[in-house]
């Protein structure tokens, strides 16, 4: 009898445990949309991103506990995104560079500014630069031609640096355009006196 009751309190320590496991397994997870809310909130940043880059992506909750750089490390991990300090107080988030064959940004020569909503064809594979300029092919044919097109602009072929991993800025002309001379005559219709 003696040899049965070490055997019972082994047995309701194993469920004790597991039980404690599985409630810190449970907790939800939560938007990584959610989680970028509250790291700007908490540490007074701005994060910069595609839609379709966090769209449905779902991470564990951030600790209190951690400073800035540690939530950037472990929502790296959790998301394999990259997260890149442009300047103070904004953040860039990306795919990690082995997700993605071409990325990059496009400015204006003259101007510096971001070339926003520019067409960036490669083979049947297109995407659009966002409000900062930046874009991303992902899983595109190093063989193929990469271009830009943009209304405003000439159409610009980009040549990327296969050695440098990091996206590329490329500065993009702007197209300028001559209007031949307009003139306009008899510009008093009927019913209008030069009186």
């Amino acid at each position: 009898m003696r040899a049965i009751r070490p055997f019972r309190w082994v047995i309701i320590s194993v469920f004790f445990i597991s039980d404690i496991c599985i409630a810190q397994d449970s907790q939800e997870k939560i938007q990584l949309r959610s989680a970028l809310s509250e790291v700007e909130e908490r540490f007074s940043v701005h994060f910069s991103y595609m839609d379709q880059i966090v769209d449905g992506v779902v991470v564990n909750p951030l600790s209190n506990n951690l400073n800035l750089q540690q939530s950037l490390e472990f929502l790296s991990r959790e998301t394999g995104l990259k997260y890149i300090s442009l300047r103070t107080g904004y953040i860039s988030i990306s795919r990690d560079r082995r997700n993605v064959n071409y990325c990059g940004y496009l400015v204006d020569l003259e101007s510096r500014t971001p070339v926003t909503e520019a067409l960036i064809l490669a083979g049947e594979k297109f995407t659009l630069t966002d409000q900062d300029g930046y874009f991303e092919l992902p899983d595109t044919d190093d063989s193929l031609a990469v271009s830009v097109r943009h209304i405003n602009y000439y159409t610009t072929a980009l040549s990327f640096d296969k050695e440098n991993p990091e996206c590329q800025t490329f500065y993009l002309p702007p197209k300028i355009r001559t209007l031949k001379e307009v003139v306009i005559e008899n510009y008093i219709v009927q019913g209008v006196s030069k009186k």
